[in-house]
Order: C-alpha cells, then sequence, then structure tokens
C-alpha cells in the first residue's frame, strides 16, 4: 500500500477537501477511486501535486484496461510518464462497462499512445472445451472494434452446444439443478 504524497486527498481527506479548495469532480454512477480523489487542479500536465503523485509510481500494471473510463485513462498517462515500467492487460473482446462510462478505444489505441510498447496475445484457453470455444469465436468475430485474434481451446472439442427454451427464470434455475445433479 503506497501513501499519496502530501496535497493528494484521500478519503481520510475527504471532508476537508472543500474547505482547502480541492474540488473534486463528481463521476456519476461510479464507485469512489484514486481518479476521482485527485484534485481538479491536479488533473493537468503540471504542478508540484501531479509531480509529486506521478513520482511515487515508479511501475504501473493495469488490470482490465479495456474497461478504464476517460477519467482513469487521464490518470493512468499521468502515471505511466515517470514509470520505468507500463503493463496493461485486457481484451477487447471482453469490454463490458460501457454503461459505466469505460471506452474500449482507449485499449484499442495503446499501441498509439505508447510507441515502445510489446503486444503480446494470449490466444491459448485453458477452460472451455473447443466447441464453447469455436462458437464463441464465430460470434466475437462480429465485434466491430476488437483486435484480431481467435481463441485456441487446449482441450478437446467436449459436446455438442444445446441450446434451451425456459417460460421464466425459476423454470431456467429448476432444468440447470436437474443437469447438474
Amino acid at each position: 500500500l503506497v501513501e499519496p504524497p502530501s496535497g493528494i486527498p484521500t478519503r481520510r481527506d475527504s471532508n476537508n477537501a472543500t474547505s482547502r479548495g480541492l474540488r473534486r469532480e463528481p463521476q456519476a454512477g461510479l464507485a469512489p477511486d484514486a481518479h476521482e480523489r485527485l484534485p481538479r487542479n491536479a488533473r493537468g500536465a503540471g504542478g508540484s501535486q501531479v509531480a509529486g503523485f506521478r513520482n511515487t509510481f515508479t511501475h504501473l500494471m493495469v488490470d482490465e484496461y479495456q474497461d478504464i473510463n476517460p477519467a482513469q485513462y487521464a490518470l493512468i498517462r499521468i502515471l505511466a510518464q515517470n514509470a520505468s515500467s507500463f503493463c496493461a492487460i485486457g481484451d477487447s473482446d471482453q469490454a463490458i462497462y460501457g454503461f459505466r462510462g469505460a471506452d474500449a478505444g482507449a485499449f484499442l489505441s495503446f499501441g498509439e499512445d505508447y510507441k515502445n510498447a510489446a503486444a503480446i496475445k494470449l490466444t491459448r484457453n485453458y477452460r472451455s472445451a473447443g466447441t464453447v470455444l469455436s462458437a464463441a469465436n464465430s460470434l466475437i468475430r462480429n465485434n466491430r472494434k476488437r483486435i484480431e485474434k481467435d481463441i485456441v481451446p487446449t482441450k478437446d472439442q467436449g459436446s455438442r452446444i444445446r441450446v434451451v427454451s425456459a417460460p421464466d427464470e425459476r423454470a431456467e434455475g429448476e432444468f440447470i439443478v436437474r443437469e447438474i445433479e
């Protein structure tokens, strides 16, 4: 756990933030995160607060990069400027938080933002049978905003996929229980 440098407000400081003139910009519908606690004047490219916060982190790792929102993107860009290493992990085919303001475009433009970055595609799937992955690949291939790849199974083909229709969620749940038993 890293304490932010002095001048960067934390949850403990949130009650005093307004009195010190460090008004936070609200992020509608999002849980409080570090990027939401940064004062408005610390989000720009200059200032001692930004420099102190940026210099706190020498290594930066961001998981689920495809689901970051514009405020998180701006914060990551600030922090990555002085990081000696930066690793972003994500999958454009798994971008699911658009309803919360996430923009998979940040993931898709990662190579343009970080010209020296190496992209490593992980295409082997150790979880699902070949039949499931074949069906998933045929659907996902139609996504417009994605990085081209096919997921390859390490398991055998497995059972055929069945489509089951249930009149309501209770009947669906009962069907699933019977299948598992």
